[in-house]
């Protein structure tokens, strides 16, 4: 029996499908073409590092996979279905069930502690407050930051802030991760346990698509899609 969590993969066993996205934005007068005609398959359990430098696209193309956005153009499959397609409720289900989500600017909400934090995804879940604590708490200790549970975000360093993130991301145990550079302010210690804790989630099944500048999450990866001005110019 499939859990509500899996993802489910296409007939070809692709997870994420998309076909010839475009995203544009429009900046006072001016289009700014963030992506242009983006084709990817993504496997189900795969390991893909998104590359490229700043400004290439990346960060968008992980909030279009992610439902955040929508295309411009073309389309976006996730789990068999076209995000085009989904009602707000319905990306949101979608996102809290089957995505977590690790952002390069941390998005903890300010009046919540540590762990309050990283248990939002699972109270939006339905999950009873015992199990919460007990979960959350969990996802923390393995982040080195157990003793940092019940502080606010302003109490903590950016690296902490930036491990809560994971920890609030990794909390369900989502089948499909996507990561902003999620190890851009953290110490080398911090680094390669937030990278020992991604190789675990690897490990049970989880696919993982992580836009990243750091070779050692790159060359761990077990594919490079490389962006370049919105356009794949290598995968």
């Amino acid at each position: 029996m499939r859990s509500s969590g899996d993802i489910r993969p296409t007939e070809d066993g692709s997870v994420v499908v998309l076909r010839d996205v475009t995203k544009v934005y429009r900046k006072g007068r001016v289009d700014v073409h963030a992506l242009r005609g983006v084709s990817l398959e993504i496997a189900s359990g795969d390991h893909v590092a998104i590359t490229g430098p700043s400004g290439s696209g990346k960060t968008t193309l992980l909030n279009i996979i992610g439902g955040l956005e929508p295309v411009s153009g073309g389309r976006c499959i996730v789990n068999g279905r076209d995000l085009s397609r989904l009602n707000d409720h319905q990306l949101s289900v979608f996102r809290n069930r089957f995505v977590g989500f690790i952002f390069q600017s941390y998005n903890l909400l300010p009046e919540l502690n540590a762990w309050q934090n990283v248990a939002l995804p699972l109270l939006y879940a339905g999950v009873p407050a015992r199990e919460r604590y007990r979960k959350a708490m969990e996802a923390l200790e393995r982040l080195g930051l157990g003793e940092r549970a019940s502080h606010l975000p302003a109490e903590l360093s950016g690296g902490e802030e930036q491990r809560v993130a994971i920890a609030r991301a990794l909390v369900v145990r989502p089948r499909l991760v996507l990561a902003d550079e999620p190890t851009g302010n953290l110490d080398s210690r911090a680094q390669a346990e937030v990278l020992s804790y991604l190789k675990e989630l690897h490990q049970t099944g989880a696919t993982l698509v992580i836009a990243t500048h750091n070779p050692d999450i790159s060359d761990s990866a077990r594919r490079v899609v490389r962006l370049s001005d919105g356009t794949v110019v290598s995968s």
